[in-house]
This record gives C-alpha cells, sequence and structure tokens, in this order.
C-alpha cells in the first residue's frame, strides 16, 4: 500500500500522539518479576514454573504414566454419563475466564540438554470437580510420543499442577477429549457450556496459548457451519484467530458460555503459478452441541 506524501507527516504525528496517550506507560515491565498478575503475564516465568511442578511430580512417581494414557485412550468409548454440575455462577471477564483455561502439556527431555522442556496445548475446565476438556489430537500422540516424553499434565492460571488421572470419553472423529485431573486441594472455577448454538454473524472470544504465548484474547464471529469433507462431522468455522498450541481452547460468547472448541486451522490458497498465495485462513472449531451429548448433557 502506497502513502502519498504529503499526508505521510500526518500519519506520523498521529501515531507519535497514540504513542504518548497509551496507558501502557504505567506498566514498568522491568519490575515484573512475578508469576503473572491482572496485567500482565509472564511467558518465561510460566514455563519456568511448568517445567520446576512437572518435576516434582515426575520425581515423587504420583502420575499416570504416558502409557497407561495412551491405553485408556485407545479403549475408550466416545459418550459418557458424567453428570455434569454447572457453575452457579457464570463469568464474562477475561480476568475471571483465564481461572478456567489450562495449560496441558507433554513434558519431555532432549538428549545434552538439562531439565525437562514442554510442548503446550490449550484446555478448559467443564465441572469443579475436575472434569476438563481438549482436544483429541493433544492425546492422540501419546500413541507416538516425542523422543524423550515423561509425562503429560496440566496446570491452571493460579500456576497449580493437576496430574491427569484418566480420560473419561474421547472421539477422534469430532477432535474431542474428556478427562479428570486430580485437583487434591485446589478449587477449579468451571465454565458453563452453551444451551444453544452460536448464530451465524454473532460474536465469539478465545483464551488459548498461541505458540506458547499464554493466555492470549483473540475475538471474531461465527463464520458458518459446514459438513466437514473428512469426517463427515458438524463444524463450524470462525474469524477468531488462533494457532498451534491453542488446541483445545473453548470458544465462548458474551455471556461466559462455551459455545465450541477449538480444533484446527487450514488455508485458503488461490492464484495459479508462481502467483499462488495464501488468501484467507479457515479456523475450524467443534460446536458445543458434540461435546454436550458426549458428556451427557444431551441426548
Amino acid at each position: 500500500m502506497m502513502i502519498k506524501k504529503k499526508y505521510l507527516l500526518m500519519y506520523l504525528l498521529v501515531f507519535m500522539l497514540a504513542g504518548c496517550n497509551s496507558k501502557a506507560e504505567n506498566i514498568d515491565l522491568n519490575t515484573v518479576e512475578h508469576y503473572s498478575s491482572d496485567l500482565v503475564v509472564n511467558d518465561r516465568s510460566i514455563n519456568e514454573h511448568f517445567v520446576e511442578g512437572a518435576t516434582r511430580l515426575l520425581q515423587s512417581g504420583d502420575y499416570v504414566r504416558l502409557e497407561e494414557l495412551a491405553t485408556q485412550l485407545m479403549n475408550i468409548t466416545n459418550h459418557a454419563e458424567l453428570n455434569i454440575q454447572t457453575p452457579d455462577t457464570t463469568y464474562t471477564s477475561y480476568n475471571d475466564l483465564k481461572k478456567s483455561t489450562l495449560v496441558i502439556a507433554q513434558m519431555y527431555e532432549m538428549d545434552n540438554q538439562p531439565g525437562l522442556k514442554l510442548s503446550p496445548a490449550t484446555g478448559f475446565i467443564i465441572d469443579e470437580r475436575g472434569i476438563c476438556v481438549t482436544n483429541y489430537h493433544v492425546f492422540e500422540k501419546l500413541g507416538q510420543p516425542m523422543r524423550g516424553a515423561k509425562l503429560l499434565t496440566a496446570m491452571d492460571y493460579a500456576g497449580n499442577i493437576l496430574p491427569i488421572e484418566e480420560i473419561l470419553c474421547a472421539s477422534e472423529k469430532h477432535d474431542i477429549a474428556v478427562f479428570r485431573v486430580k485437583t487434591g486441594n485446589t478449587t477449579l472455577q468451571a465454565i458453563p457450556l452453551s444451551h444453544t448454538q452460536v448464530a451465524v454473524g454473532e460474536e465469539m472470544n478465545l483464551i488459548s496459548h498461541p505458540i506458547g504465548n499464554y493466555y492470549e484474547f483473540t475475538r471474531g464471529y461465527a463464520r458458518r457451519y459446514f459438513i466437514s469433507r473428512e469426517t463427515g462431522t458438524l463444524r463450524l468455522t470462525t474469524s477468531v484467530p488462533f494457532a498451534v498450541s491453542s488446541s483445545g481452547g473453548a470458544m465462548y460468547n458474551n455471556r461466559g458460555q462455551v459455545v465450541a472448541v477449538v480444533s484446527s486451522t487450514s488455508p485458503y490458497i488461490g492464484g495459479s503459478g508462481d502467483h499462488r498465495m495464501i488468501q484467507m485462513v479457515n479456523y475450524e472449531t467443534i460446536p458445543v452441541s458434540i461435546l454436550r451429548r458426549m458428556v451427557g448433557l444431551d441426548k
């Protein structure tokens, strides 16, 4: 895009004034040494905290082995009557909803490098007793774990390590896995599942961890419902941006209810020959009606 010279000085002045009025001036990032706050997310600190907690869990031996989780996934059904307890309070703000958002990570070791490394994904809590949701493909990796893989575990926004106890139901076709974490003395905050489908054109929101950028908020709209050519199942595309490690995140409406689950992205490529290029990105999700049936809320 070209900008005429006579407008360039005006644009620069506007940008400078906008920068001067930014409220971010009040944040001294050099003093942000804590794990996280309502205002600032410290990605490096979250990584370190998760690795430290997972290391202690690994040393204790008090966790379900990857092989056992892989066996559960192979033998699990795609439906379970879980008697989901709907939370009494519904939250709508970012600071509240991120408390229902999980980091799920496969922890692994690398040759000649000390300590555990992590490969993160996203999940969310639907029952304070420890019932959570993510994508099937997050657990599917257990069948062919990455080299040096040691355990799969979860962590909430407060930094509590939540060992995965069991897979309750899962569907490869629908790309959903429902599982239970060990809560111990931790009080979890659940997010309710919407009773109705989001309408095309209605706003949708997401908190996820794209490429390890933890608790990032994105917003967009429901674009269309369609039948997937690959699976023959109902899908919903959205304009809400997400990326690798957003897998399993909850799409929620402006009433703080889950309306879909993040699944995958694919590009729309147009043009021909050397002029082929990505023209749009398809953000694909699983409608909440499928999840509700899987956990026994609907027939």
